[in-house]
């Protein structure tokens, strides 16, 4: 953990990477005393094969404007509660969760503009409602069950996502698309 009072008020970006016990004691991390801190990295690694939803409810600050999830070998879910509370969250991205397979219904909160998956083979699940409508660049690779599903022609989440202006999968440039 964190010794309590270690990490300065001030402190703006935290990137923490292949730490397993610390991310194990996360719950005790009291990220909630940094009023400064807006950008978070977290890179599982080797170690949090138990971790398979996150982050729980009460984790992260409020003033958080980016978040980076990456490596969680059993991660299968985001938790909404964890992400829906961040009224400052601006992008997500999601790297290297290869068991994740669903974004829950009202996953992020209404002030999100950017969301990227990058190589999470098993995600199929998108909200239902849709993405929210704030969202202004959402792009993947390497999730090719997503791919199919997203894609302008008969893709089963086109409808659901096709109001975000810019939309790239596999690297490639959706929407806007090229004349």
């Amino acid at each position: 953990t964190f010794p309590e009072g270690s990490l300065p008020f001030s402190l703006s970006r935290l990137y923490i990477s292949n730490c397993p016990k610390l991310i194990t004691s996360r719950m005790t991390w009291n990220l909630q005393s940094l009023p400064a801190l807006t950008s978070l990295k977290i890179e599982a690694g080797v170690g949090n094969e138990d971790v398979e939803s996150f982050p729980e409810q009460g984790l992260l600050p409020l003033t958080l404007t980016y978040l980076r999830i990456s490596g969680f070998p059993q991660l299968r879910a985001l938790d909404k509660n964890g992400l829906q509370q961040l009224p400052s969250l601006k992008q997500v991205r999601i790297w290297s969760c290869p068991e994740l397979q669903t974004i829950p219904q009202e996953a992020f909160p209404p002030s999100l503009e950017k969301l990227d998956f990058y190589d999470c083979p098993k995600l199929q699940r998108m909200p239902e409602e849709g993405l929210p409508t704030s969202l202004q660049n959402f792009q993947f690779s390497d999730c090719p069950l997503l791919r199919e599903m997203c894609l302008p022609e008969n893709g089963k989440y086109w409808s659901k996502i096709r109001h975000i202006p810019n939309i790239k999968i596999d690297f490639i440039q959706i929407k806007p698309s090229n004349p």
